[in-house]
């Protein structure tokens, strides 16, 4: 995770706007987990932020598939 990740998780765009024009600033950049920055801003509900990064050049969100309850066990007795 950078920085920049973590002022997108927070929602500060004030924060976003600081860290934006940082050299070597890797805009596209995915956690250990496979988000970028426009990710998290994106699915967190931050769209000012999102916005912002679309607008700095950041790639567009890919989608997510959320499974519940998802129960991957073959040999079921019940």
């Amino acid at each position: 995770m950078t920085c920049l990740h973590a002022v997108a998780e927070l929602g500060q765009i004030h924060l976003v706007r600081y860290v934006l024009p940082k050299p070597n600033l890797k805009i596209n950049a995915e956690t250990y987990s496979g988000y970028t920055a426009m990710e998290i801003a994106f699915n967190r509900g931050y769209a000012d932020v999102a916005a912002l990064l679309k607008v700095s050049g950041a790639d567009r969100p890919r989608p997510i598939c959320i499974i519940e309850n998802l129960d991957l066990e073959e040999d079921r007795t019940d």
